[in-house]
């Protein structure tokens, strides 16, 4: 049974990353349990894992800012980033 944490906020910053981290994990973290030996020795088959979250930030990253001007008080606009260095880190570009 799932369990949902009320106080989860997607649109945060930390919560965005730790999403796409989950997802690049998903795509290339190896497998040798039996039901992994379909050839690849991934968790995920290729192509099989969609991340709505980096498609999210490439999508943003085309349309948007050249800084963070989303939010100006967030530690990545205060520090100069731009929301292309912030993409990179994340492992998005």
């Amino acid at each position: 049974m799932p369990r949902y944490d009320p106080t989860f906020d997607l649109s945060s910053e930390a919560a965005q990353f730790s999403m796409v981290k989950t997802c690049t994990e998903l795509q290339s973290r190896g497998c040798d349990a039996d039901g992994c030996m379909d050839g690849t020795q991934k968790l995920a088959r290729p192509n099989g894992v969609q991340c709505f979250m980096a498609d999210f930030h490439k999508w943003h990253a085309e349309r948007k800012c050249a800084v963070c001007e989303d939010d100006p008080t967030s530690e990545i606009a205060a520090a100069g980033s731009d929301c292309g260095a912030v993409l990179k880190l994340a492992g998005i570009r």
